[in-house]
């Protein structure tokens, strides 16, 4: 027990060092993460086993990268916007790691929404008899880029009629992604929605994409303001971006106004009328790539190794100011470089003032705590 007291004193003085502070707010404890750990433990020793026991292949597992995990949040948000709007949850398609599709029904207005995600709308000579494709496109040949592949196509339905919007998540501030906006609605219209079999309307073209830090989460549109989603004008088609934020989903104004326009459409009986029945068929030819190169486990027939590669931040202003004040503190450049987890050669650069010249060290008050700080090895 003293022993065990005495490594506790320990690592706590080590925690310090580092600049842990001491809370007495209740630990929560987060069971997703446990959970997570659990079946990536468990997965790996039943694949490890299986390649022990045949002798022959290779396993590898990975995790998504940032771009797809924010497809994965933009996924979640639109079906939430859609359930918030009285919309329930009627079928799913089986597929991993996320469903490829997902259909909604409001009892209410009978309007039922599919989401397909990231499934290619294909020709009808690629369809087979008896397959149910919402969206067909009527070109014999395969393009030379590939068919079309929106990350998120919705069509809504009722009474037979339906119209669709594709949707592309970007993970990139809302300045780049203004400009894929109308890259997207030239590709769109140009070279798919003038060539649908069934001439369903393209209600809309979006881009869901990062907001800027000084920035609102919100919905903005590339047209006039009377003329865009939400506007008095509602125009036959429309297109915009949308800021996302974990706190504050701008696709609670999209996906609103969006249901609106399709009733629009259908009061003024401009769609057209064509049977949608069945479970759509899964569209991808190629696999995604789940491996994210700096971190992978990879099993050969000997048995389970990890290979781990480290890739070092990159410095900010403030990342700079913090050095420069550490360095006028009279802190060693090695424990700055080991504080941050960046290269000794980017201390350098600062300290000489070949890089970040401009930007002003940060006041004594506000730097991390002074080295030298304890080694890993203190903490396992």
């Amino acid at each position: 027990m003293y022993e065990l007291a005495d490594s506790l004193n320990v690592m706590a003085s080590n925690l310090k060092n580092l600049g842990v502070g001491i809370s007495m707010r209740a630990f929560l404890r987060d069971s997703r993460y446990v959970e997570m750990h659990e079946d990536l433990d468990e997965l790996e020793f039943w694949l490890s086993a299986v390649v022990q026991k045949f002798g022959k292949g290779e396993v590898w597992t990975g995790q998504p990268d940032l771009s797809q995990l924010f497809e994965f949040f933009c996924y979640s948000q639109i079906i939430q916007a859609f359930e918030a709007e009285g919309f329930v949850v009627s079928e799913r398609g089986s597929d991993l790691p996320v469903h490829y599709f997902v259909r909604l029904q409001n009892p209410s207005s009978k309007i039922r929404a599919t989401i397909l995600y990231d499934q290619e709308i294909v020709g009808a000579d690629e369809i087979n008899e008896n397959d149910y494709a919402p969206i067909v496109c009527s070109l014999k040949n395969r393009p030379a880029n590939g068919w079309f592949r929106p990350d998120f196509t919705i069509i809504f339905e009722k009474d037979g009629y339906s119209g669709f919007v594709f949707l592309d998540s970007k993970y990139q501030s809302h300045q780049k992604a203004r400009k894929a906006v109308s890259a997207l609605a030239t590709k769109y219209l140009t070279n798919l929605v003038g060539n649908l079999k069934d001439g369903k309307p393209c209600m809309y073209i979006g881009v869901m994409c990062l907001p800027d830090s000084n920035e609102k989460p919100e919905s903005k549109s590339q047209m006039s303001e009377e003329l865009s989603i939400g506007g008095n004008m509602e125009p036959y088609f429309s297109h915009g971006y949308h800021l996302m934020s974990a706190k504050n989903n701008a696709l609670s104004s999209l996906i609103p106004n969006l249901i609106n326009k399709f009733e629009g459409l259908l009061e003024q009986k401009i769609l057209d009328r064509t049977e949608q029945n069945g479970v759509p068929v899964r569209r991808v030819p190629e696999p995604r790539n789940l491996i994210v190169k700096a971190k992978q486990n990879f099993i050969r027939e000997k048995g389970y190794s990890r290979y781990t590669k480290h890739f070092a931040p990159t410095v900010t202003n403030e990342m700079a100011a913090k050095i420069k004040g550490m360095l006028l503190r009279g802190d060693k450049p090695q424990d700055i470089a080991l504080y941050f987890g960046i290269n000794g050669g980017r201390v350098s650069e600062i300290k000489s003032g070949e890089k970040f010249s401009t930007v002003q060290p940060e006041t004594y008050n506000n730097l991390p705590p002074e080295g030298p700080y304890p080694p890993l090895s203190n903490f396992i």
